[in-house]
């Protein structure tokens, strides 16, 4: 297993890792990032969600012409809980409240999402440069939706995608800092 070549820590804030690359005088092949195994699993963490958007709109889009009354009770009745219960009720009102247009915009966009986490998740496990910044902006951009439902409706499942895609993006970060710096070695 090859070392990273060492990084000099400083509390100057002007002294830039650039800098650190320059002054520790190591060569541009040592400079070069080593980092990029977690690209594969970012990329395949990118296209879980593209599964899981997809499978979502197909589900959309075949509850169209369904009553999703009769489906929600089957449901419950599978699951085994009681119909009278305040969590099955409150599951047969919401079904109610469902309408075929509902369901074609929420598949039409569950398809899109899908497309676009497979394209980074393609992208990505390429290491494809453009696929990084591309994430980077795409995961930057979801970030405020994401805080604005937790603060909605917080759950541990919606706070778990929150911080995996914090994570995702301090990696892609950060790799894209220690890739610039290594360019400048070359330069």
């Amino acid at each position: 297993m090859e070392k990273a070549f060492p990084v000099r820590v400083t509390t100057d804030p002007s002294f830039s890792e650039d800098a650190q690359i320059r002054e520790l005088g190591e060569s541009c092949a040592q400079a070069t990032v080593r980092y990029e195994g977690g690209l594969l699993y970012v990329g395949l963490f990118k296209l879980s969600k593209s599964i899981g958007c997809i499978l979502i709109g197909a589900m959309c889009l075949h509850m169209i012409h369904h009553d999703l009354g009769t489906v929600a009770m089957k449901t419950i009745e599978w699951l085994g809980m009681d119909p009278n219960g305040r969590i099955a009720s409150m599951f047969l009102d919401r079904a109610d409240l469902v309408s075929g247009h509902d369901l074609r915009i929420t598949g039409m966009l569950s398809f899109l999402g899908g497309v676009v986490y497979a394209i980074e998740g393609t992208g990505l496990m390429l290491h494809k440069v453009w696929a990084e910044y591309f994430t980077v902006v795409l995961t930057t951009l979801g970030l405020p939706w994401e805080i604005y439902e937790m603060a909605r409706h917080f759950t541990a499942w919606k706070l778990g995608l929150f911080a995996a895609n914090v994570l995702v993006l301090g990696y892609l970060i950060w790799l894209l800092r220690r890739k610039r710096a290594a360019t400048f070695c070359d330069s």
